[in-house]
Formats: structure tokens, sequence, C-alpha cells
């Protein structure tokens, strides 16, 4: 408000001496009168006498300080007086850079929301993970945990997850010793989870995630309730009433956003738990990628029954343990400390032996402990690099664009510089269009850029949260590459335009031929990048074609799997009796469906159980880490797994203390080219098992994994059952929920899906790289042929006398024509040779996101370069066919 008042005061200044230079010069001419003179003798003595009155105007209006501001609104209304004249230029333009910049800033603020975003919680820069690391692996006698995401180290053992020598986690009395005696920590708290859990709500049974928290835990991170309170230290205690705190997105989704929630009673596995209050909206806890419903005192898991988190001993290394640094304290400081006090903290001994050596590493932990970052980091980055490529190529084809239209007004220019208009106020006024274009073609593109984001982040088929809105620093960004593309296609135009010869543009209006190689060097740029996405695209596409098309050794088609739960109580200590063999004929009869069965996992969607076995007659080979799953009756039958050898599994092969096991051909393979596996005997935890099968390899965990060998387990019941349909498996999804509560109404069903849907699903990031490269791809090819179109047509309209004449002299509209495209032609192929290079130096980068395909494929270089080279010649038919269509005539009168 205070600059507008001064710019009204200095516009009011303004008025006031244009009225006392009129006064100046009327008393100028009235003593002229005086002497005799007529009064237009007199205006002229005075003129010569006082001065010009519009020159004195502008030199005092120069001195002013106000003067860019004034300058500035008058390009602006300048700018969009031209802009309304040349509607279609605009149209053009403004639709290019819209989708130029609303493709980098969609793409940025998925990158922003999993990369780059802070913590929602009080000063994140404070807040570290502990890591511990060992000369030795560490045995861990209960079990330890880690979360995706851990860069301590990798987990040795798989199958155990209790042999590591680098981690995340830590016992409760470590932690506990942590807590009590470092005194460069502010604060410390332990988490683990989240944990799923059967929840009760309006008589339905539903499933919830809680996490395990220490009752520092909101304390120490920052984070407030937006209704009720948050978990204290008192809440954590031997003994203290179980209570809980909601997410914002579990209350309003299970809830309805109940303003009452507070104090009530909910129960997890029948355990009660008093609801104290509701966390903030946009506090999601420290891991985006694994959402919770709750948060519960780490002691109130006595309450749950056994699992993972009942043991509060040395031996369970189940929490993460999360500090906050006193202002002032260095981060090498707090590690030295933690150093000391891992090695006296109590149970420590036991799993970390004096022998080993051990050290502490604090993970800074400002974006938090999120998955997401190795789950989608490459591929973001690799967008990133794709739709920047497409920015340039929109400012080229922009540039191409002024260039054109700054020939046309040559004449313009010309005119305003031969009245006094300097070169320096010229290139201001053509870079104001440029950053008036610019702005218009950002408003556009932060429309679109919110719709694609917000269409990438509802595809949440992980429970994640991806938030993608625009902050301050994607409208930052977005800002940044808006005045970036003004310079990029507005400068060498505006340079161009000021940097004429006023007396030939004000005899001819024509531009010089440097407009013309420029022109073509922008033409060359975009086809080369072009290409660079047409072969980034081609990798992409065939990667995913390939992962599609790839035989898992089952039948993918026709499978409906869904997951069936029995209601669990822990005030209940009666164990349920399994209901799958009875579930099973229940399910089978239902029309359509062909066969069922029961499984412990789903295949391919990225879970995995593994063991380790013994071969009876191989002592040489030892221990064999092998993938493990536990069927039911005719598992192969109706998975379509081919059985090689022996029988099918059967139902009296389910009953307990039955020993009949099924290998896959890898395994088999093992036992030498001469030995038949079938009745040998493998031996797992001292438990023989004779071998009654061989079926064929199968994929397990992902497309993209190997074969590993593999073993099967026959069980007595599973909580996944697969069903074989003769039609769309999903048509049966409610008669299957049907069929279930006719065997037992307290049943709970959950994830019912098909087997190829859930695949695609694990393919989400395949599915990403190869539609957006794609999009884009073809995307910059328009622009590109846009662009050889536009030069090719300028440059047959300023031809037209050459052309005439050469038609006058005998040429044959064919050879006009070759004439024409070898003009066209020539930078597409220069570009298309460049692309080939820039792409052969950079797909190499993306190696590791491609599957059944090199990078260096000859197919998809040979055939992105003919797409090319053919849309650039299609681009360069029109120009030439009118060129052909030129009488000699009228273009020797016209010129």
């Amino acid at each position: 408000m205070r600059t507008d008042m001064r710019w009204w005061r200095h516009r009011g200044r303004e008025r006031d001496l244009d009225r006392e230079l009129r006064s100046h010069l009327e008393l100028e001419a009235e003593e002229q009168r005086d002497a005799g003179l007529s009064f237009d003798q007199a205006r002229y003595a005075a003129l010569r006498a006082f001065g010009n009155p519009t020159l004195v105007r502008e030199e005092i209006r120069e001195m002013s300080r106000w003067i860019v501001l004034d300058n500035l609104r008058q390009d602006l209304r300048y700018a969009l007086r031209a802009l309304g004249k040349s509607r279609g230029f605009a149209a053009v333009a403004i639709l290019t850079l819209a989708l130029g910049i609303g493709a980098n800033t969609a793409i940025f603020s998925l990158l922003n929301a999993v990369e780059l975003r802070s913590l929602p919680v009080r000063d994140p820069q404070q807040l570290v993970m502990l890591e511990w690391s060992a000369n030795k692996k560490a045995i861990w006698p209960e079990g330890y945990s880690s979360y995706n995401g851990c860069d301590a180290g990798e987990i040795a053992d798989a199958g155990q997850m209790r042999s590591v020598s680098a981690g995340c986690s830590f016992s409760y009395p470590v932690f506990d010793y942590f807590r009590s005696h470092a005194k460069l920590f502010s604060g410390l708290t332990a988490l683990a989870g989240p944990a799923g859990f059967q929840m009760r709500i309006r008589g339905e049974i539903v499933r919830a995630s809680a996490q395990f928290v220490s009752g520092e835990f909101f304390s120490v991170l920052g984070a407030s309730a937006q209704l009720g309170r948050t978990l204290v230290a008192a809440d954590d205690q031997p003994g203290a009433e179980p209570v809980a705190v909601l997410s914002s997105r579990s209350w309003e989704a299970n809830f309805g956003g109940d303003p009452g929630i507070v104090g009530k009673t909910i129960t997890l596995d029948g355990a009660p738990f008093t609801v104290v209050g509701v966390a903030a909206r946009e506090f999601f806890g420290l891991q985006p990628d694994r959402l919770t419903d709750f948060w519960i005192p780490v002691h109130a898991g006595a309450r749950l029954g056994e699992g993972w988190w009942h043991s509060l001993t040395a031996g369970n290394g189940w929490l993460f343990v999360v500090g906050r640094l006193s202002p002032g304290v260095l981060p090498e400081q707090a590690r030295a400390e933690m150093n000391v006090l891992f090695r006296q903290a109590p149970g420590s001994a036991e799993v970390f032996t004096p022998q080993m050596q051990t050290s502490m590493r604090l993970a800074a932990i400002t974006r938090g402990l999120s998955g997401l970052r190795r789950a989608f980091s490459k591929q973001l980055h690799v967008l990133m690099a794709v739709v920047g490529l497409v920015l340039l190529i929109a400012c080229a084809n922009i540039a191409n664009l002024l260039l054109t239209r700054a020939s046309v007004r040559r004449r313009e220019m010309a005119v305003r510089m031969a009245i006094g208009c300097s070169g320096a106020r010229l290139l201001q006024q053509l870079m104001t269009e440029s950053l008036l274009l610019s702005a218009l073609g950002t408003a556009a593109g932060l429309l679109l850029a919110a719709w694609v984001s917000r269409a990438l982040a509802s595809r949440d088929d992980h429970g994640t949260l991806i938030d993608v809105r625009l902050d301050p620093m994607v409208l930052c960004f977005t800002v940044a590459v808006a005045c970036l593309a003004a310079v990029l296609f507005g400068l060498a135009p505006a340079l161009a335009g000021t940097r004429g010869q006023t007396i030939t543009a004000l005899r001819s209006g024509t531009a010089s031929g440097q407009r013309s190689w420029f022109g073509r060097a922008l033409v060359a740029a975009e086809m080369a990048l072009a290409l660079v996405l047409l072969v980034g695209a081609g990798l992409f596409v065939r990667t995913l074609v390939n992962l599609e098309k790839l035989d898992p050794g089952f039948q993918r088609d026709h499978l409906l799997t869904f997951q069936v739960m029995q209601p669990h109580d822990v005030n209940n200590p009666e164990v349920p009796k399994p209901v799958s063999p009875g579930l099973r004929d229940r399910l089978g009869a239902l029309p359509g469906v062909l066969s069922a069965t029961w499984a412990s996992e789903v295949l391919l969607i990225g879970n995995l159980e593994a063991t380790t076995v013994q071969l009876d007659g191989r002592d040489d080979l030892g221990e064999l880490h092998v993938n493990n799953l536990r069927v039911g009756p005719q598992f192969f039958e109706t998975m379509g797994i081919p059985v090689l050898a022996g029988r099918s599994v059967q139902i009296q092969d389910c009953k307990p203390n039955e020993t009949a096991v099924w290998i896959n051909r890898s395994l088999a393979e093992k036992y030498g080219p001469k030995v038949d596996p079938l009745g040998r005997i493998i031996l797992r935890n001292k438990v023989k098992y004779e071998v009654a099968g061989i079926v064929g390899d199968t994929k397990y965990q992902t497309l993209r994994n190997s074969i590993n060998p593999g073993v099967y387990f026959p069980s007595r019941g599973g909580g996944i059952f697969v069903l074989r349909t003769a039609s769309d498996p999903m048509a049966l999804a409610q008669a299957v929920r049907g069929a279930v509560h006719d065997v037992n109404p307290n049943l709970i069903v959950d994830n019912v899906n098909s087997q190829a849907a859930q695949i695609d699903q694990q393919l989400f990031n395949e599915h990403l790289m190869a539609w957006f490269s794609t999009v884009f791809g073809l995307l910059a090819l328009s622009m590109a042929a846009i662009g050889i179109y536009g030069v090719l047509a300028f440059s047959v309209t300023r031809r037209t006398a050459e052309i005439a004449i050469r038609m006058s002299l005998g040429a044959m509209p064919g050879e006009v024509m070759r004439l024409v495209l070898r003009d066209g032609l020539a930078p597409a192929a220069i570009g298309a040779a460049a692309g080939l290079l820039v792409a052969w130096g950079l797909t190499r980068l993306v190696v590791t996101l491609l599957f059944g395909v090199t990078a260096l494929d000859p197919f998809t270089y040979i055939a992105a370069a003919l797409l090319l080279l053919a849309v650039a010649m299609l681009a360069c038919y029109f120009p030439a066919r009118r060129a052909t269509r030129v009488s000699p005539v009228v273009a020797l009168r016209y010129e």
C-alpha cells in the first residue's frame, strides 16, 4: 500500500510538471506575439526559445526513480495490445508453455512430496535416527525388525531376520538406558510398526493399523493434537490404562470426524483403548509410506496378546529410536556420547559381545523415514529430466515463432528506432512481451499441474500418503522455471529484433538471413531432443511389454484372491478351529468357479517367505536358502502350475503330521542330472519331509526377481484363498463374500482382487515411466514438427521471388519440391544424428529401470529415428507443395 501511495504521488507530480511546462510555453508565445508576430510565428519562436516540451518532459521523466515501474506499466499495456492483435500466435505460445511448465511443475510437486518436503513437526532439522553397526553379525535371540528405508545395512538372513551386522532397531532396555542417560539430546523417543489389528466399528470388524510409540513421542517431535491431547510419559507405564491417539485420516474415514470421539472406547483385537485425542491434520507420523490409524503406548502391547510387540527383553530388537538434538549440539558430539552409552546399556552385551567393534551413526530424518524415496526417487529424477527436455523444446519452438513474428514486425521496430527509441528500451519492451507470455503460460500450466499431480497421487494402492499440494517451494520452482523459459525463448528473438539496419528495414521490411540459420539451428536442437525422448519412451514401453508378456510360470488370468480372517479376541483364549476345508468346498461350488484352494501368500505382489533346507544325499551343498509357500489341495491346478513329476497336493496331505512336500524344477536340479528327486528326503528344522512331486518354476516375489529354488509345504488352512474362474474374477466378489458369511458370519473378508490387477499394481513404476515417457515423447515430436513446419513455411515465403524465377526459367515442380524438402530435412537429419549420440550417452543412466532390453537396443534407436524423420518429412511436405504452386507472374509482381 505504501508503494502504491508513492506511485500516485509521483504521477501527481508529473501532471503538475506538465501544467507548468505548458504555462511557460504559453508565456513565451505571448511575449513573441507582443513583439508583433503572428500566432504560428510566435509559437515557433517560443519553441525555439524554450525548447521542445515533449523532449523536456521525457528528460525530466528519465531522471525519476519511478521510471522503471512506469516503463513496465507502459510495456505491459503495449504487450497486451500486441498479443490481442495476434490471438493465434498468443494461443499457440501459451498452450505450448502451459504444457512445458505444467509438466515440470507436476513432476516437481511429486518429487517435492517424496524427497524434499520436511516433516510437519517443530524444527525437523534437529531430529536424528539412531543406527548401529558392528564388525560381526549380531544375533537377536527373539527377533529383529527394520523399516523400509533404513540406510544402516541390509538384513543378512531374510528368512530368520535375526542375524545382522548393521541396523536401525534396538531393544527396549537399551532405549530406556539411552533415554535416561543421554545428556546431549533434549528428548528421545521410540516407535515401531505399524501392526495390523481388528477394530470393531458400529458392530462391524475392520482392519486397522496401530503404531507403538513411547510416551514422549509427540513431545519430542513437536506434534500437537487438533482434538483432545497427545500421549504423555504417564501413559507409557506398566499397568497404565490403555489409551490411543487417532490419526486425522482415520478419524474422518472410520468415525466420520465425530467431535465427541475423545473419551470413547475402541477395541483392538478385543482389547479396550480409550481415545484421548486426534493428531493434527498435517501429521502422519514419520513414515508416509506406512500410514497408521492409531498411536498407542509401547507398554500397551501387553494388552494385545502375543506378538513381536509383546516382549520388552534385551533379545528382541524391534524399536526404532529417534532423538532431538539439544540446541547448539553438533551431531558428532551426540554420536560420541551414544557410542559410550551403547556399550554400557544393560542387555546390550547379550547381543553385542565384548569382542565386537560397534559404532553408532546419527542419520538426519528431516524428511522422515520414507521408503518412498527408494521406491520412486530414480523414476522421478528421470521424469524431471524428461520434462526438462520438453520445456527446452517448447522454448525453442516459441523462439522460432517469435523470430517469425519479429521478421513481420521488423518495419515497426525500425520506425520506433528511427524516431529515437534506444535499443535497450526496445529490448526491454520485447522481453516484457516474453515475460507476459510466460506468465500466462504459467497460470495455465499450474492448473494442468494440479490436475496431473493429483491424478498420480490418487493411485494410493499401497497405503502411502503423497501430498502434492502446491506449497511455496513448488510455486517458487514454477516461477523460476517461468522466468528461465522467458529468457530462453525471448532473449535471442529480442536481440535479433533490435540489431537490424534501420534504413534497410524501412525500405524492405524483410528479415536478414540471420533468422534463417538461427531458426534452422533451433529446429535441429528440437529434433535432437525429441529423438532422445523417443528413444527413452521406446525403451520404457518395451520394458513394460516385456514384463506384461513375461511367463511367470502360472496362468495369471481368471484368478481371484482374497484374505479370510477369523475374529481375534485377546480376552478369549479359545483357539478358533480352521475353516479352510469347509470354506474351500463352499467356494468351489459357486457358479463360475472352476477350482479353489488356499495359500500363505499371493504370488507376485512383493511378499516372500524363505527358509533353509538340506537335501538328502547332497551334504556337500550344506544348507540351501529356498523360497517356501504353504498351500492347500489343488493349488497347482488352480494356479496353472504344471506338475512335472509325481502327484499334486491332495486334501489328506493337509492333515497334521503329514510330511509330503513339493519342490520346483530349480531345486530338483540341485540333486544332479542322474538323480530322481521323487521320494527323496528334505530336512528342515530337523524334520524330515518326503518329495511327493516336482512342479514347474514360477516367479514368486516380483516379475523382476530371478527364479530361486522353492519348496511347497501343504497346510491345514490359509488366510489367502485363490479361485480359478471361468470369466471375469471380480464379477464373483459379492458372491464370495456371501459364501464366506454363509460358512461363518463372523469371518472377515478383505483384499478381494484379481491376480492380474495386483500384478499391474506392482508394475505401477513401469506403467508410470512408459506412459509419461510416451506422452512427453509424442508431445516433443509434435512440437519439433511444428517448429520445422514454421521454419520451412517462412523460408518459402521469403524465397517466393527466387522460386518464381526458377520456375520461370523452366524448373519443374518436382525439382522445386526436392529443393524445399532438402532445405527442410537438412536440419532434421543433423538433429537426428546429434540425438542418437546424446541418447547413446544418456540411456545408459537408466539401465536399472529396464527389463529384457538393453540401453543401446538397436531396434529402438532405428525405430525412433525413422519415426522422427517420417514426421519431419510430413511437416516439410505441405510448405514444399505450396512452393510448387507459386505462380511466377504473381510472385514477380509481388516482389
